[in-house]
């Protein structure tokens, strides 16, 4: 359904990217899914960020040994969410050869925040929750139907990701 990186970048540039990102220009204008989502959440613009567009990006594909460059990235762009602020059911793209890189940025995260990405297999009838673990990120065809949990009201920060567009040429 989705593969799972670990430990992408050590801790200080991880700490550094955060602080970038966190302190970046947020607007609340974000939707899961414009058709038929009212829950605005936050979005940041990254397209024109070098450190995330080229740097952090070629280090992601080393991590999914994307050595031939088979991954063309059309956008980036960080998503936050606080308590409240819950995604809807939604598909990134509906064409096949598109696929979704989802980096995980908080600091730190416990289970009790909640704040998984959560996917539907329509034909199984069953859901695959993909925790939120700092520091890592999931691979996944675009055309699956996820959602992006909010924060439980036991975290008072915001949900971070950043999330890689890429079209497989």
């Amino acid at each position: 359904m989705y593969n799972r990186y670990y430990n992408i970048l050590d801790q200080e540039i991880h700490k550094q990217l955060y602080e970038r990102v966190f302190n970046g220009k947020w607007n609340l204008t974000n939707v899961s899914d414009p058709r038929l989502d009212k829950t605005n959440f936050w979005y940041q613009d990254l397209n024109d960020d070098k450190l995330i567009t080229v740097n952090l990006f070629n280090l992601l594909k080393q991590k999914i040994n994307d050595n031939n460059d088979s991954f063309k990235l059309l956008r980036v762009y960080a998503n936050g969410q606080t308590h409240g602020q819950c995604g809807s059911w939604h598909t990134d793209q509906d064409d096949s050869g598109h696929y979704t890189l989802l980096y995980y940025l908080n600091l730190e995260w416990d289970m009790e925040w909640g704040g998984s990405t959560v996917f539907k297999n329509e034909q199984q009838g069953t859901y695959d929750n993909a925790f939120f673990i700092p520091n890592s990120a999931i691979l996944f065809d675009s055309t699956l139907e996820h959602v992006g949990l909010e924060p439980t009201s036991k975290f008072n920060g915001l949900r971070m990701t950043i999330a890689y567009k890429l079209k497989r040429v």
